[in-house]
């Protein structure tokens, strides 16, 4: 059994989210998605390598992208679901298991 100190666990939690956006930025650009927060491109525009779904055309990926654009909403002022959770979309349960992970790693909180 290892016990994390203070210092110790603060260094686990920056890791956690250093690999979280780490694996989310590298799925941007295979995917070869274009920044989409804060401004307002146009679908097609910067051409995705995979075709962006949302929760209109993606049915088993639904209701995770419903709380997605929710979450936008209130947290990005956007009423959009940002592309690379639409990309990640064509693999519901990755998209929800990356999407559960992401308000635990990024939550709002303080470091020990």
């Amino acid at each position: 059994m290892v016990r994390l100190t203070g210092t110790e666990r603060a260094v686990a939690e920056v890791a956690a989210i250093a690999e979280h956006v780490a694996s989310l930025t590298t799925a941007a650009a295979a995917f070869q998605l274009r920044p989409d927060i804060p401004s307002e491109i146009p679908d097609g525009v910067g051409a995705a390598a995979v075709l962006l779904l949302d929760e209109h055309n993606a049915a088993e990926a639904a209701a995770i992208l419903t709380e997605i654009r929710t979450w936008a909403g209130q947290a990005l002022g956007v009423d959009r679901i940002p592309a690379v959770w639409r990309a990640l979309a064509h693999q519901p349960r990755l998209l929800e298991a990356t999407w559960r992970k992401d308000p635990l790693v990024l939550g709002t909180g303080a470091l020990d």
